[in-house]
């Protein structure tokens, strides 16, 4: 059985706005302690279940990760990488991001968009 004692796993919230479209981006982005990036192959479990975390909405309609969401996305990715320090970070929150500063690709993505507003991006 593969653990991951001493990997990175970072779940990140981003927003952006082009198109006429405003989104909300879930990434994943992952490494062992040696470096070695990690793909959604090497986990133990589907990330599928990621698409489905609540999210909540502002008065406005614009989208968030909910705590129980990040609290899900948490479990979820701790069972997947067994032994990885999960970090989670909210839209805005920059600081911290190691694996995302380094322009690596995510092992796993997905978009949410809606219809601006005017408080929106």
């Amino acid at each position: 059985m593969t653990t991951f004692d001493g990997a990175r796993i970072e779940f990140c919230e981003d927003g952006w706005a082009g198109d006429g479209k405003v989104a909300l981006t879930l990434a994943v982005r992952g490494r062992t302690a040696q470096g070695r990036w990690l793909t959604e192959a090497d986990a133990r479990c589907s990330l599928a279940g990621l698409e489905d975390v609540e999210l909540l909405a502002e008065n406005c309609g614009c989208l968030f990760v909910s705590e129980d969401g990040r609290q899900e996305a948490t479990d979820l990715l701790a069972a997947a990488f067994p032994g990885a320090g999960i970090h989670c970070y909210e839209l805005g929150e920059e600081a911290g991001r190691a694996l995302e500063a380094t322009g690596a690709s995510p092992l796993w993505e997905c978009d949410v968009t809606w219809e601006p507003c005017e408080n929106c991006p």
